[in-house]
């Protein structure tokens, strides 16, 4: 219950939008297009294929792995991410070699800027191909090679040409290749 509303005599957000301003109105239908909020509840595809195969997994009641359980303890996805992102990063250690500490302008900023946005763009796309919930040393491997040959076939090997463009692809190339890891 809305702490400003009663129980029963709370009004339904389709009577709330009749009372607002011309330009509330607008801003109101923008921010929520669905009046009951039904889609927050649905599962994407990908999670209900991902939700599939866990199934699956589940009901062959394959023996514990201990190999695979220590496997998915230190391979995490900030680590995959960080592996993935080191040469860009070691471009940060080069500049800052170089700089010339006497100058008074932000150092290696386009460096850093460029590490950012790769972990960022390394994080989605980890969280995009579900590796938390890999079933396998050998899917994670998998996902985790894809995501660092995609990376670098769309943005360069130093993630230069980050862009909407190339992003977009990479994301298309994603939704592409889940659907052949999560068979």
């Amino acid at each position: 219950m809305w702490p400003f509303t009663s129980s029963s005599g709370g009004k339904d957000a389709s009577e709330l939008t009749k009372e607002l301003p011309d330009n509330l109105k607008q801003f109101f239908n923008e921010v929520n297009p669905e009046p009951n909020h039904q889609s927050i509840f649905e599962i994407s595809p990908h999670q209900k294929r991902v939700n599939e195969v866990l199934k699956r997994e589940d009901d062959l009641k394959r023996p514990y792995d201990d190999e695979f359980y220590k496997y998915k303890q230190t391979e995490k996805a900030k680590k995959a991410c960080s592996i993935n992102c080191s040469e860009v990063n070691s471009q940060i250690l080069e500049c800052f070699k170089n700089w010339n500490y006497t100058s008074f302008d932000t150092p290696c900023s386009k460096e850093i800027a460029a590490t950012t946005k790769c972990l960022e763009v390394q994080k989605n796309a980890f969280k995009k191909l579900h590796y938390d919930e890999c079933i396998s040393i050998k899917q994670c491997n998998q996902i985790r090679y894809i995501i660092d040959k995609m990376f670098t076939e769309n943005f360069g090997q130093l993630g230069n040409e980050i862009n909407d463009q190339t992003h977009k692809k990479f994301d298309q190339d994603l939704d592409k290749v889940f659907w052949k890891i999560w068979r």
